[in-house]
């Protein structure tokens, strides 16, 4: 009982903790919208997003559909970043982590890679329903897929 009672107060400490941190937060930070990808010399269109963990850690899924130029090319990945709070400005750079799947139909012979990556990136705050996003992927392996730039935006939540 003593050994489940210790477990639980760091437990309740990091719950309480997480929950101070986005009731100290004044903005609606998450959003979820279109981005455009740019890969392998490749064009992708598809959607990505911020959901906001703590006030400075943020977990950013995205999938890019089908290439625009018909070959077939998706991306699917998400990272956790780590964003820098600048006081009285709607820029929010990040810089984080993830792991990027690449798909492409290669003359009927589908092909899957899977890169680990850094990313660093902005967000911009337009307005108080619009959020504007754009990111550098760099692979941290060397995998086909390459660097991948995005630029999004999406309704803030």
């Amino acid at each position: 009982m003593k050994s489940f009672l210790l477990l639980g107060i760091p437990i309740a400490l990091i719950s309480w903790s997480a929950r101070s941190a986005q009731a100290e937060s004044d903005k609606n930070d998450s959003f979820l919208g279109p981005i455009v990808t740019f890969v392998n010399g490749q064009t992708t269109v598809g959607i990505g997003g911020k959901l906001h963990i703590t006030n400075s850690i943020a977990v950013r899924p995205s999938y890019s559909f089908a290439n625009l130029s018909g070959s077939g090319v998706t991306v699917a990945g998400g990272s956790a970043t780590y964003e820098f709070d600048i006081k009285n400005s709607p820029f929010r750079p990040f810089a984080g982590v993830g792991i990027n799947s690449y798909n492409s139909d290669n003359g009927g012979k589908p092909e899957t890679s899977i890169a680990p990556f850094a990313q660093i990136g902005v967000d911009i705050a337009a307005n108080d329903s619009i959020a504007i996003t754009a990111d550098v992927k760099v692979p941290i392996t060397s995998a086909p897929l390459g660097t991948v730039m995005s630029i999004g935006g999406g309704y803030r939540f």
